[in-house]
């Protein structure tokens, strides 16, 4: 990895102008394609519950309640409520439209820092795959935190690797309060921290100047960091704690995940760039076949342990991180931290290998060719996706009261709509954390003796992965006498089961 930008070309405001035009264009490029490829239909649950907290106000209950995220999407959807005289149920179109057009923005600002990081090809090359990245394109297209987060942390990152004769504390503070906000858009930004102070180590030449720069960086991050927590607090310290507790019991955590975890881990980090990652197999295989040492070292490119401890604070230790945390079985999302790193070390490392214009333009094809098996492979997803919505809508048609909704995976969409005001007098019992036989069947039995209709939704997808949920379910309204009877398709409601006495019953046991 190089760490001085080779010289630009001459020409001077011709070739800014031409460097903008194509910022530009990468720009209106990434929101066109995230916007292409946005899920079709809100499918994890954080989604909801994050549209359900920007229209009441609230923080989330996730961490230390994601404020920054939460707080610049009610700034966004008032603005736009007012304007536009918007409906609630539209919230998830404008914090969707938010996230995209962040998502464009954390392609422009990566291909800032790649710029000042690698060569000016090798630079291209990790910019576009990022732009293809099938993960980072996946939740740029989602209302959830990954994609904001990302362009936080590698604006840090690019003012704080940026060496400047004059307002360097300035800058440095201003790294430290970007990193603060990436903080507060979801938590996982903490795992940069030792990939900033590598930047330090690497980027200040004097130990007084590396005191300076951590100095500005921390106070500059710490208040923005902290100060939410201690509001929090400060407003009820029992609450908070108790919930802080409830969140952190809830991670699923401990040895016996180890080995699936990390193994998902480096399956997503694959997934979230596998173009990459190929075209650096392919230009090492070529590289040995050709018996080419590529050892001769360009100028400028740092020394072997600042190297070392650059993947090792970029890349492994937030990867690594994540090995106690049964999460990442199952969600890609993780993967995001990894990215810049990543996408740096590919693109240096096949640049060095495979210099020549042939090889970047193999690059760019194994990117698209990449990101094109993975929409396939997708499809059947979306098409679940798209199911799912119809589905939402159905429900919404057939019940239009007060009831009880047993929603499974639809837990978080149905309480979003109660939650927006589309459905107030809608009651859901959740799957998940809180699922209890015990709490189950009280509830169900406290609304049939209240005339409130209950329902069991087994639309797509519904129990995938609560699977045993539903089975608990079904012992338990045969244990209460109950039985289900279907009202629409994927709907049923719970009713007290008819019994046909027998003869046989009738007659008294010796």
């Amino acid at each position: 990895m190089q760490d001085i930008v080779s010289a630009r070309p001459s020409g001077g405001r011709s070739w800014l102008a031409s460097e903008r035009e194509t910022q530009l264009a990468i720009f209106v490029i990434s929101c066109l394609l995230y916007f292409w490829r946005r899920a079709p239909f809100l499918g994890q649950w954080d989604g909801f519950d994050y549209l359900k907290e920007i229209v009441a106000h609230q923080l989330s209950p996730l961490g230390v309640g994601r404020p920054v995220f939460v707080g610049y999407n009610i700034a966004l959807w008032e603005t736009l409520k007012r304007v536009f005289h918007l409906e609630s149920r539209q919230v998830e179109s404008v914090v969707l439209g938010g996230v995209i057009v962040t998502g464009a923005l954390g392609v422009w600002i990566f291909g800032r820092l790649a710029r000042q990081v690698l060569p000016p090809a090798a630079a291209r090359m990790a910019l576009l795959a990022l732009v293809l990245s099938p993960i980072y394109a996946f939740y740029a297209g989602c209302v959830m935190t990954e994609v904001p987060m990302f362009a936080a942390v590698v604006a840090a990152g690019s003012v704080l690797w940026a060496s400047r004769p004059r307002r360097q504390i300035l800058a440095d503070a201003a790294a430290g309060v970007l990193w603060g906000v990436a903080v507060g858009i979801r938590e996982q930004a903490l795992l940069f921290f030792p990939a900033y102070c590598w930047i330090i180590w690497v980027r200040r030449s004097s130990v007084a100047g590396r005191i300076r720069t951590a100095t500005a960086f921390v106070l500059g991050s710490g208040p923005v960091i902290l100060a939410p927590v201690l509001i929090l607090y400060l407003r009820d310290p029992s609450a908070f704690l108790a919930r802080t507790g409830m969140w952190l019991g809830a991670i699923p955590t401990g040895p016996s995940h180890f080995w699936m975890n990390f193994q998902a881990s480096l399956l997503w980090t694959f997934a979230a760039c596998p173009g990459a990652w190929l075209s650096l197999a392919g230009a090492w295989l070529w590289r040995v076949r050709t018996k080419r040492a590529g050892t001769e070292k360009p100028s400028g490119t740092m020394s072997a342990p600042a190297v070392v401890a650059g993947v090792f604070c970029g890349l492994v230790l937030p990867v690594a991180v994540l090995w106690r945390d049964a999460d990442v079985q199952i969600h890609p999302r993780y993967a995001v931290a990894a990215l810049p790193a990543v996408l740096i070390i590919t693109a240096a490392l096949f640049h060095r290998w495979a210099p020549s214009k042939r090889a970047a333009v193999a690059w760019a094809a194994l990117q698209v060719f990449a990101f094109g098996v993975v929409q396939v492979g997708n499809q059947p997803f979306r098409t679940v996706q798209f199911e799912k919505r119809a589905y939402a809508q159905l429900v919404l048609e057939t019940v239009r009261g007060p009831a009880l909704l047993i929603a499974g995976g639809n837990s978080a969409a149905f309480d979003y709509y109660r939650g927006i005001g589309m459905r107030p007098e809608w009651r859901i019992l959740w799957s998940g954390w809180d699922w209890s036989e015990e709490k189950i069947g009280a509830a169900i039995r406290d609304c049939l003796d209240r005339e409130v209709p209950v329902y069991v939704c087994d639309g797509p997808s519904t129990w995938l992965n609560l699977e045993g949920e539903r089975l608990e379910l079904e012992f338990l309204l045969q244990r209460l006498d109950l039985e289900l009877e279907p009202v629409a398709p994927g709907l049923k409601k719970v009713l007290p089961a008819i019994k046909t006495i027998s003869s046989e019953w009738q007659t008294p046991r010796e």
